[in-house]
């Protein structure tokens, strides 16, 4: 999935949703710095999820983060979609 195609908004700009798959979620336990390699294997996670629903879009996304620092934990969470160009 590009990640041109992944937003916080519920939609994108020049492009219409086709079809709602449900939510596309991943989680990290962070133990690096600032937790950034456990943000980013949620992240993966997530998109790997949706795209395994079928979905070339995440809409929605959300991130919440309990225990900021050296053991952060990452739960990342979106709509998983398939748009078309307008």
């Amino acid at each position: 999935m590009d990640s041109k195609f992944i937003t916080t908004t519920p939609d994108f700009h020049g492009y219409k949703i086709t079809r709602y798959l449900g939510m596309a979620c991943g989680y990290g336990n962070g133990w690096g710095k600032f937790g950034t390699s456990s943000y980013d294997e949620a992240f993966h996670q997530m998109i790997n999820y949706a795209e395994q629903l079928g979905a070339n879009a995440i809409v929605g996304l959300k991130v919440t983060i309990d225990n900021p620092g050296l053991t952060s934990q990452f739960f990342v969470y979106g709509t998983a979609v398939i748009v078309e160009a307008l």
